[in-house]
């Protein structure tokens, strides 16, 4: 009795033991063949991020002829395939369904002009930031560039502020902005692998560039596929990652941090050349700043570029029309004076000097219907014919009648454009 239960006791430690061995091994070959696998899955991430073009090669290859054709592909799948075989980086956002179905059939066009009928293919739109094509919803497209760029003012802005006195004994301060300003425009890649956390990427971002984050936990949890940012600066970064969750940032000035912050409006971005006066070029530009502080104002002697929302370019127009105090203008005449019976110009015969880069057609028809002009067409009629006013379009032009810009935007759709006094009449062409 005694001697089968000292044998069962010995045969019983003995297995565990066996067992805790092998588990062990087990475990181990695990852990290496798991490290092995992340090691592969990152270099693999940066080796596909050092095969994607930036600079002047990424911007020569967007303007490339492509052409290609889809169907019962999916957004996701179509939008890979133009990033492996073109290298460029493409981010498709969060809030866009991937798994959607493409069917499109695109030739002879140029890859800018291709991704964005992917893009509205799939009910978004396409914009570029630095080295990356950024597909998303139609009002975060026309809006993150510009929120780059205001970004990157305020930075700046905040890096050449003097410093604030905090107490007696000292005199100033340090701005913490004029050592990070610098740093923040250094061009890295950001790179990810599947199931990588936002808020992960973020704080990385803190670190790497030496700030904190306020409000991080109004990112949501959430898991992305795997992607790369090929050499972006933090600005850049930061905005295309915080537009997936319709937010954007703030630079805190008495501390190295910024602030996470929603986006109030999403409306699209219009840029916009008015010649003015080159001895008044000056003060308009101050006067437009003042007045306009989240516009971009850029002075060219006898012209101002403002890059701003639609709507804000109405009220823009109107003010640069108001005579002001020192004006070169000739006073009226006598003759100016009495009331002609001569009508007034159409507005569509009007020279216009109108520079517009990836904005909405719609949005830049808005802007003129602020001026006097007028669009007549039927939505569901263009709609049968596959005709998108929500397209974006480029355009750079100096002395051409209204009438002739919008022949040269419209004409290209398949749309027929007819003038009737101030108004533009468009149907689709007929075959």
């Amino acid at each position: 009795m005694g001697t089968r239960i000292r044998r069962r006791m010995k045969d019983s430690s003995s297995c565990p033991l066996w067992g805790f061995k092998t588990l062990s091994r087990f475990v181990c070959l695990l852990m290496f063949g798991f490290s092995v696998f992340c090691w592969i899955n990152t270099f693999s991430s940066q080796a596909v991020a050092e095969e994607f073009l930036i600079g002047a090669p990424f911007q020569k290859v967007l303007e490339q002829p492509a052409g290609l054709t889809w169907s019962g592909d999916s957004l996701r799948n179509a939008l890979q395939e133009l990033s492996r075989t073109k290298k460029i980086a493409i981010l498709l956002d969060r809030r866009i369904d991937p798994t959607q179905e493409l069917k499109l059939a695109r030739a002879n066009i140029s890859l800018r002009d291709l991704i964005t009928a992917v893009a509205e293919s799939g009910g978004a739109g396409s914009t570029v930031v630095g080295n990356v094509v950024y597909v998303g919803p139609r009002p975060s497209a026309d809006r993150l560039p510009f929120l780059v760029k205001l970004r990157t003012r305020e930075l700046a802005q905040l890096a050449a502020t003097k410093s604030a006195t905090i107490n007696k004994e000292a005199n100033e301060s340090k701005n913490p902005w004029q050592s990070r300003s610098a740093k923040f425009k250094n061009q890295r890649t950001l790179s990810w692998n599947d199931f990588d956390q936002p808020r992960e990427l973020l704080h990385q971002l803190g670190t790497r560039y030496q700030f904190e984050i306020e409000q991080l936990d109004q990112i949501p949890h959430d898991l992305w596929a795997g992607n790369s940012l090929p050499q972006v600066n933090a600005t850049e970064a930061l905005s295309l990652l915080l537009i997936q969750f319709g937010s954007t940032f703030q630079f805190l000035p008495d501390h190295a941090a910024i602030r996470i912050v929603p986006l109030q409006e999403e409306e699209a971005v219009v840029e916009v050349t008015y010649p003015v006066s080159v001895a008044q070029s000056d003060k308009l530009a101050r006067d437009l700043r003042e007045r306009f502080p989240k516009a971009m104002i850029e002075q060219l002697e006898s012209k101002i570029v403002v890059r701003a929302f639609a709507e804000q370019h109405l009220v823009i127009a109107q003010f640069l029309k108001e005579p002001r105090s020192g004006s070169l203008a000739k006073p009226p005449s006598k003759k100016s004076s009495v009331k002609s019976d001569k009508p007034e110009p159409s507005p569509l015969t009007r020279k216009q000097a109108l520079t517009v880069k990836n904005a909405p057609l719609l949005e830049v028809m808005k802007t003129f219907e602020g001026t006097g002009v007028r669009f007549d067409y039927d939505r569901k009629q263009l709609e049968a014919a596959n005709i998108s006013l929500d397209r974006k379009v480029d355009i750079e032009v100096k002395g051409m009648t209204t009438e002739a810009i919008f022949r040269q935007l419209l004409e290209p759709l398949g749309l027929d454009v007819t003038a009737e006094g101030d108004t533009l009449r468009l149907s689709p062409k007929q075959n």
